[in-house]
């Protein structure tokens, strides 16, 4: 699936270990934090000097979501480099469909961003507001590729969902609900808007783009089955239990924990600057209220007591 695009092979939609192969020739980067990635060092894109490119994907097993690469093009005049870096990607995709420009005062902010659309990619070009240096060279701007087609890349992910799902759900005669709390905060279900976009919010009005960003960024987070969801509202937490299982839902999302895999993290962000927040991730699940919450803090003690455990709660300030 991966496409050439400015003289380069752009690797979207390849499986990110598999592809991490063709860089055999190029020297590895340690990877960042955050989803999966490799980092190695670059030669050019557009025909412009690359220093660095990074593949990312929500898993290893999983498509590439996300390419970049930090240019280091130089030139005499902020103005004319943003003409120089706008020309030469130009001359290969045409004129952006959306340009910004920002006043800056330093290097770590974006002077000006542009964007193009070929296909089913995104591109976005954020020329820095100085030189920042990167694996021993200078970086004048960043160059951003994203898939848009997720609904496409999703459908294979959204069967497993859909088995995993009837397999959970088959019988429900025993279910029962063991907890349900309020929190302060109002819950959205799980996506990932489109901050670039018009309407970022406009994911909420939209499904079918939430499941497919369910299946492809998660691997088993759950939509709340219809039977537990009598009396809830954006504001409520439902634990709850089926065949010997046990399940966290909101309104839209659902998780199951009580396994010996668990992946439960307390945090405590303490009041300072900022007022603070308590926020507990439960395996695929993530849910967040103000400090000394008493229905996250009832939550996690219920959640302590079915599983026999005590979680450590990490804590800071919010600075």
């Amino acid at each position: 699936m991966s496409i050439i695009i400015g003289n380069r092979e752009i690797l979207l939609g390849e499986i990110l270990d598999l592809v991490a192969e063709k860089f055999n020739g190029h020297e590895k980067l340690p990877s960042y934090g955050g989803w999966p990635n490799y980092r190695f060092v670059d030669t050019s894109i557009f025909d412009i000097p690359a220093l660095v490119t990074e593949i990312r994907a929500p898993f290893h097993d999983r498509q590439i979501t996300q390419q970049t690469f930090e240019l280091s093009l130089t030139s005499d005049s902020a103005k004319n480099l943003q003409k120089d870096y706008l020309g030469k990607i130009g001359s290969f995709i045409g004129d952006p469909i959306e340009v910004k420009e920002f006043d800056v005062s330093t290097a770590f902010q974006v002077s000006l961003t542009a964007r193009w659309l070929v296909e089913d990619i995104s591109i976005t070009l954020s020329i820095y507001g100085g030189s920042r240096i990167i694996h021993h060279g200078i970086s004048t701007a960043g160059l951003f590729f994203h898939i848009t087609n997720e609904i496409e890349i999703a459908k294979p992910y959204v069967k497993t969902l859909e088995a995993m799902e009837r397999s959970f759900w088959a019988e429900v005669n025993h279910f029962s609900i063991i907890q349900s709390v309020q929190i302060n905060h109002r819950i959205r279900p799980y996506c990932l808007p489109n901050y670039a976009s018009k309407n970022p919010e406009s994911i909420y009005d939209d499904p079918l783009l939430r499941r497919a960003q369910k299946a492809l960024y998660k691997k088993s987070l759950l939509d709340t089955p219809y039977f537990i969801l009598e009396g809830m509202t954006e504001n409520t937490i439902r634990v709850w239990t089926n065949n010997g299982r046990f399940f966290v839902s909101t309104l839209f999302d659902t998780a199951e924990f009580g396994g010996k895999d668990d992946q439960i993290e307390i945090h405590d962000l303490l009041p300072a600057k900022g007022s603070g927040q308590l926020s507990i991730n439960i395996n695929d699940l993530s849910l967040s209220d103000s400090h000394g919450s008493k229905g996250l803090n009832a939550l996690i003690s219920t959640i302590e007591t079915i599983t026999k455990k005590k979680y450590p709660i990490y804590q800071d300030y919010d600075s």
